[in-house]
């Protein structure tokens, strides 16, 4: 009986253990920053998924109105790389819960800071000390 007891105690003691372990690492996890509807990040994406957009317009009616061959796969090309960009940047609009339709005028992004605190101000543009940022996925904070 009193194997049993001391079994069921130590048994407890674990599970207790993990549970606690668990709660600590979920609350002192670091917490990625989620971009605002009115973010530097979500009126890029947006904005970039209507110039994309053009392009692939664009890239439509130049392939429609040639016969050339080359042409036509580059106005192709073009057109199925731009959609595959303006789905991702639709992408991170949705992980990022927000709506896809802006609620300012497009570029007013241009005037706010980004989620790490850097400027899109034209003083940026050249700047030899400007870092621009990577652009390969989503900024979710850091």
């Amino acid at each position: 009986m009193l194997k049993t007891r001391s079994l069921v105690l130590l048994i407890l003691g674990v599970a207790v253990a993990i549970a606690v372990s668990l709660l600590a690492g979920r609350f002192t996890a670091p917490v990625d920053a989620v971009p605002s509807s009115t973010s530097a990040e979500a009126g890029f994406a947006r904005d970039m998924q209507t110039h994309h957009s053009q392009a692939v317009q664009m890239s439509i009616m130049v392939r429609e109105a040639t016969d050339d061959p080359e042409i036509r796969l580059l106005a192709y090309d073009i057109a199925t790389t731009q959609q595959q960009q303006a789905g991702q940047m639709a992408g991170w609009l949705n992980v990022w819960g927000l709506p896809q339709a802006a609620v300012e005028p497009p570029m007013t992004w241009m005037t706010r800071p980004t989620l790490d605190g850097e400027s899109h101000d034209a003083h940026s543009v050249g700047n030899p000390t400007h870092k621009p940022r990577s652009t390969d996925g989503p900024v979710t904070g850091g």
